[in-house]
C-alpha cells in the first residue's frame, strides 16, 4: 500500500524534479500504472479548484488532495509463506550475494 509520504514523493518528483512517470516508477519501485494513477488523481482534483469556490467545498477538495489512499483488498487471495517459498527466497538471496561479491571484486 502506498503511504501518504510516498504519494507526496511521487508528486514532488514530477512537479519539482521534472521527472517522467517512468523514472518515478523506477526510483520509487512502484508500478507505472500506480504512479500514473496518483498523478492523474492529483491533476483532476487540482483542475476542480476554482478561485470563486465556496470555502467549505475548497477545504473539502484540499483535504481529498492530501488524504491517504484507500484500497479494496477484500477480493485479494490470502498468501501463506511456505517452506518452499522460504527456500526459494534463500536461493535468490545467495545468487544476489554472489553477483554483489563479483561486482565488489
Amino acid at each position: 500500500m502506498v503511504k501518504l509520504n510516498e504519494k507526496a514523493d511521487i508528486l514532488l518528483k514530477l512537479f519539482v524534479e521534472g521527472k517522467s512517470k517512468r523514472q518515478i516508477a523506477r526510483e520509487t519501485g512502484r508500478c507505472r500504472n500506480t504512479v500514473r494513477k496518483y498523478i492523474n488523481e492529483h491533476s483532476e482534483k487540482l483542475s476542480k479548484i476554482d478561485r470563486n469556490m465556496e470555502k467549505d467545498k475548497l477545504l473539502s477538495l484540499i483535504e481529498s488532495l492530501v488524504k491517504e489512499p484507500k484500497y479494496d483488498s477484500s477480493s485479494r487471495n490470502k498468501r501463506k509463506l511456505t517452506d518452499e517459498i522460504i527456500s526459494e527466497i534463500i536461493i535468490l538471496l545467495e545468487i544476489s550475494r554472489t553477483f554483489t561479491d563479483e561486482e565488489i571484486n
